[in-house]
């Protein structure tokens, strides 16, 4: 009987936990403590008779129900809140790790790291074949003009005809250049430490002394020019208050008086004497002249 207690309170505290009712059996309340009483026998002397066990028919098995499926209710759908935005930081700046070396593919064939070349040491190096600048040379020479003021004045004239290199046989050593339309050509004469006046060139010409010295003055201006042997000077100031001409040298003074047909085209250097008494002036021949 305590077993059989026993086994119901287990089985109703695991149902218990699993929320399953379980039918109610009828126990007994009690156990009848009466015995038979033993058949009455004439004969006095005979022992009672008791049974050593007691006959208890037990179920072989409990009738319980157990439902096949819990009702659980779930809802269709389960509410959840989510936030309009994320606060997420993202950094400023990525830090990069940069290679100190980058790596070197290997070439696609084996190559020896470097050729042996035996070079002669007696050969010298060869000049170079770059080409000089090219320049070119000008006749500069000074030049007595007529102003607008009808006086006389001084400038500096670069012709802008350049010399060029003769290619006639016998010639090929020399330059030449155009200097213009020539009429003529006089060989004049003056004597020492004479003084010639002031006048004007009785026609444009290009006077070169052979000898001696020529002073060029100007009546109205303070410009004068001194032409020594080997030297020249352009004469145009043919109308106007003309120039005055000294021969200051102690010896006779040869020049040629060469007439010119026209003004050669020139370019004015400065106003007064040229700076610089070289008459061949050697400028690059991108210079404007």
């Amino acid at each position: 009987m305590q077993k059989i207690s026993l086994f119901l309170i287990l089985a109703a505290a695991a149902f218990s936990r699993a929320q399953i009712s379980l039918p109610t059996l009828p126990l007994p309340t009690s156990l009848p403590t009466a015995l038979p009483s033993a058949p009455t026998s004439s004969s006095s002397t005979a022992p009672a008779s008791l049974p050593t066990s007691l006959p208890i028919s037990l179920p072989t098995s409990l009738p319980i129900s157990i439902p096949t499926s819990l009702p659980i209710s779930l809802a269709s759908s389960i509410p959840i809140s989510l936030p309009r935005s994320l606060p997420i930081s993202l950094p400023t700046s990525v830090p990069i790790t940069l290679p100190t070396s980058l790596p070197v593919s290997p070439p696609l064939s084996s190559l020896p790291v470097s050729i042996p070349v035996s070079l002669p040491t007696g050969l010298s190096t060869p000049p170079s074949t770059a080409s000089p600048p090219l320049v070119e040379k000008f006749l500069q020479v000074p030049a007595i003009v007529t102003g607008e003021d009808s006086n006389a004045k001084i400038e500096c004239w670069r012709i802008s005809t350049p010399f060029m290199t003769s290619k006639v046989f016998g010639t090929a050593i020399t330059s030449t250049m155009q200097i213009g339309n020539l009429n003529n050509a006089t060989f004049a004469t003056a004597t020492a430490s004479s003084d010639g006046g002031v006048t004007t060139a009785p026609f444009p010409m290009l006077a070169i002394l052979m000898s001696g010295v020529a002073h060029f003055t100007l009546p109205h201006g303070k410009d004068e020019v001194v032409v020594p042997a080997g030297g020249m000077v352009l004469l145009l100031d043919t109308t106007g208050t003309g120039h005055g001409i000294t021969f200051p040298s102690d010896a006779v003074t040869q020049l040629v008086n060469v007439a010119l047909s026209d003004v050669p085209p020139h370019s004015i250097v400065a106003s007064g004497a040229c700076a610089d008494t070289a008459q061949i002036i050697t400028t690059p021949s991108n210079e404007t002249v």
